[in-house]
């Protein structure tokens, strides 16, 4: 949903998606109107008042956690996305990805990185050439200006996403969130 928000019916059962008629369109519970043009609402089981609940948290605690980190980098001119980048071009050989690798890595459209890393391109934080081994790719090379910002602002990095996340939380509640994290990166899109 373009809201981000799960499916919730709001509702009594046996009812329609809330956005038709519901009077119009009443039903026995389980079986959807050939006329709903909601059918796929009636494919999934609505979520509990908990599941609803732990998904709002998630909702609201992945936005207060981007909120508190990008707070934290604006201080050096930079955001999350940016920070990322940064990092991951770090980690890598020679400090250098292909675009369409590095849109992998930081989880940003092919669209939205092209535009970041212009930006951070006219800033000097990188660079990006023309692939030598094919000529159509284009590589986004970590400079020494944005190596040497890395290094400044991943302190204060660091302590915020203990601030915001790993000092609040048990271990076991890390390990948890982990696993949970590990199976969403598995759900094909």
């Amino acid at each position: 949903m373009a809201t981000g928000r799960a499916p919730h019916h709001p509702r009594a059962p046996g009812t329609c998606h809330p956005c038709v008629n519901a009077r119009q369109y009443q039903h026995p519970a389980g079986s959807a109107p050939l006329d709903c043009r909601h059918v796929r609402c009636h494919q999934s089981p609505w979520l509990t008042a908990e599941q609803q609940r732990i998904w709002r948290s998630c909702l609201a605690g992945v936005a207060r956690i981007d909120s508190h980190l990008n707070l934290a980098l604006a201080e050096f001119g930079l955001d999350l996305n940016e920070y990322e980048i940064l990092v991951t071009l770090s980690e890598s050989d020679d400090h250098s990805l292909r675009m369409s690798d590095l849109a992998q890595r930081v989880y940003q459209s092919r669209s939205r990185l092209t535009h970041t890393a212009k930006r951070m391109e006219e800033q000097g934080l990188l660079r990006r050439e023309r692939a030598n081994d094919d000529r159509r790719g284009v590589v986004a090379s970590l400079t020494d200006e944005g190596m040497a910002l890395l290094v400044e602002a991943a302190p204060t990095h660091v302590r915020s996403v203990r601030d915001i996340l790993i000092d609040v939380a048990t271990p076991d509640d890390l390990r948890a969130l982990g696993r949970v994290m590990g199976a969403v990166l598995e759900v094909a899109d």
